[in-house]
């Protein structure tokens, strides 16, 4: 357990630094427990949407998004973010 729990953290810290670089403010919750580990907020273009993002990190088959976080009603867009293992980058998915 905690194996996933470090390998779904280091994802999550790959998102985080992804939007880093793209000029977002980020916040990450604390234990990864809620519907939403990372917010992305634009800080030099106020244009740009809020990211609110769900990380997954899988070995055989990709997670769908859970009903909870497709029913969030919240500022901005949702983005639900997967990684397989030992892959290069990661997929990236709107939620509408």
């Amino acid at each position: 357990m905690k194996y996933k729990y470090k390998a779904g953290k280091k994802f999550e810290y790959e998102v985080r630094d992804f939007y880093k670089k793209q000029g977002y403010f980020i916040i990450m919750s604390a234990g990864s427990k809620g519907p939403i580990d990372v917010i992305c907020y634009p800080i030099d273009n106020p244009t740009k949407p809020i990211l609110n993002c769900q990380c997954k990190k899988y070995k055989d088959n990709k997670p769908n998004p859970t009903q909870e976080f497709r029913d969030l009603k919240i500022p901005g867009k949702k983005l639900w973010c997967t990684k397989k293992l030992r892959q290069v980058g990661f997929d990236i998915e709107e939620i509408l």
